[in-house]
């Protein structure tokens, strides 16, 4: 038995055990197509139908048996998730904090729009994917979409036993700014987050209001200072300055970090 027949068969019992409830041929691809990445196959669909084992198969062939595969719906993020939390706990369990980043990708394939929302974990540097939805339409995601992504990625990892008491922080860029999202979080699951502001957002912590850029201008980049009592104009909720807890000092990071009831940071 060759060391990618070991790596294959020790997958399929890995799925197996984790009780993911899918049949023996697509538990087999699953498989040999997870063997395939491990050994360096590069992610792409001639190179994965390439590396398959099966020789006599025309090209063509396996790679329609790749996008079969792929397509079905019962390898869905719903159904991979625990699994992919599963593999990733014992590197999970090893940070202070568990920086969640919601972010979308847009791009035009054959004349159609594919557009997809993800919620990844950040680990040393990485983004690692965990939930995502798939939308064939261009544009701006909305609130309720944030929401279909991130309640069960939060659900699921305060539940599993060794991270359920680990904060968990959302990270998020300036299409997802809106105060009520921060609100509901903390709200709903007591998360932080972290949310970038454009510079030309109104902010007023005094009379006359004054823009973001107004505030970055006066101290470099990297430098964070701490803002308290101040809101974001024309919105309903405060954006308010918070302090996060890391390494046992009290430090401020990140541009906007909101729990919809203590401050937030700024930095440049």
């Amino acid at each position: 038995m060759t060391n990618f027949e070991k790596l294959t068969a020790t997958l399929m019992q890995f799925f197996l055990e984790l009780q993911v409830g899918l049949s023996l041929p697509l538990r087999r691809m699953l498989a040999t197509l997870t063997a395939c990445l491990l050994e360096g196959t590069p992610a792409h669909l001639t190179a994965m139908a390439e590396a398959l084992p099966d020789i006599h198969i025309a090209q063509i062939a396996k790679e329609q048996r790749i996008r079969r595969v792929l397509s079905n719906p019962r390898l869905s993020p719903t159904q991979l998730l625990p699994v992919f939390i599963h593999i990733l706990h014992p590197l999970l369990i090893l940070l202070p904090e568990l920086g969640l980043s919601l972010d979308r990708t847009c791009w035009k394939k054959r004349k159609r729009h594919i557009t997809i929302l993800m919620v990844s974990v950040a680990f040393r540097g990485r983004a690692i994917p965990l939930y995502w939805i798939v939308k064939d339409r261009a544009g701006n995601s909305s609130f309720p979409e944030w929401k279909q992504v991130l309640t069960p990625v939060i659900i699921h990892l305060q539940a599993r036993p060794g991270l359920s008491t680990t904060p968990l922080i959302v990270v998020a860029d300036r299409e997802f700014v809106l105060p009520w999202s921060a609100e509901w979080l903390y709200t709903t699951y007591q998360v932080d987050s972290v949310l970038r502001l454009k510079r030309s957002t109104y902010l007023c912590d005094q009379d006359p209001s004054v823009q973001l850029a107004d505030l970055l201008q006066y101290f470099p980049q990297g430098d964070t200072r701490g803002y308290h009592s101040i809101v974001q104009r024309s919105e309903i909720e405060w954006v308010r300055s918070r302090t996060h807890q890391r390494d046992r000092s009290q430090t401020h990071r990140h541009l906007i970090a909101c729990d919809g009831v203590r401050p937030c940071a700024l930095y440049q």
